[in-house]
C-alpha cells in the first residue's frame, strides 16, 4: 500500500512533489469524511432495525398471548367434551332402560329419544364449531410464525451486511490513517 502510495507522488528537488502530497492529503480527508458518514449511516440503520426488533417482540407477544387464549379455548373445549361424553353415556344408559320396560312405556321412550337426539344434534353442532375454530386458530398461529421467522431472518441478514459493511469502513480508515502518517513522518 505505501509503495503504491509513493508511485502517487512526483519527485522534486527536495523529496516528493508538495502539490503532490497536499492532493493526497485533501482525497484522503474526503474519504475520511465519507467512510464517517456511511458508519453514521449504518449506525442509524442500526437503531432504526432495533426499532423493527422492538415491534417483532411486540407481534411476539401478541402471538404469544393469541396462544394463550388458544389454550384456554382448547381446555373450555375439553371440558366441553368431557361433558359431552357423559352426557353420551347417559343416553345410552336411558336408552337401555328403556328398551327393557314394556310396550305401555313405549311411547314415553320415543319421547325421550327425540328430546335425546336433540340434545346429540346440538352437541355434534358445538363440536363442529369448536373443530372449525380450533382450525382457524391453528392457520392463525401457522401464520403469524411464519411472520415472525421471515421478518427475523430479512433483520439478521440486514445485520449482518451492516456489520461488514462498518468493519470494512473502519479497516479502509485504518488503511488511510497509516498511510498518512507515514506521509507524514
Amino acid at each position: 500500500v505505501v509503495g503504491s502510495m509513493i508511485k502517487k507522488f512526483r519527485n522534486s528537488l527536495l523529496g516528493f512533489n508538495r502539490e503532490d502530497v497536499n492532493k493526497f492529503i485533501l482525497e484522503t480527508k474526503i474519504n475520511d469524511e465519507t467512510n464517517k458518514q456511511k458508519i453514521s449511516e449504518l449506525n442509524n440503520k442500526i437503531e432504526e432495525l432495533h426499532g423493527n426488533i422492538s415491534e417483532l417482540t411486540l407481534l411476539h407477544n401478541q402471538t404469544v398471548e393469541m396462544l394463550k387464549e388458544a389454550e384456554a379455548r382448547i381446555e373450555n373445549f375439553k371440558k366441553r367434551e368431557d361433558t359431552l361424553t357423559a352426557l353420551s353415556e347417559s343416553i345410552g344408559r336411558l336408552y337401555l332402560v328403556a328398551e327393557a320396560n314394556a310396550k305401555s312405556i313405549m311411547q314415553s321412550v320415543n319421547d325421550s329419544a327425540e328430546m335425546s337426539q336433540k340434545v346429540v344434534d346440538r352437541n355434534i353442532e358445538i363440536a363442529s364449531k369448536a373443530e372449525n375454530e380450533l382450525a382457524e386458530i391453528s392457520e392463525l398461529l401457522n401464520s403469524k410464525t411464519l411472520e415472525y421467522t421471515e421478518v427475523i431472518n430479512r433483520l439478521q441478514l440486514q445485520l449482518t451486511d451492516i456489520k461488514r459493511k462498518i468493519e470494512d469502513n473502519q479497516t479502509d480508515i485504518e488503511e488511510r490513517k497509516s498511510e498518512l502518517a507515514f506521509i507524514l513522518k
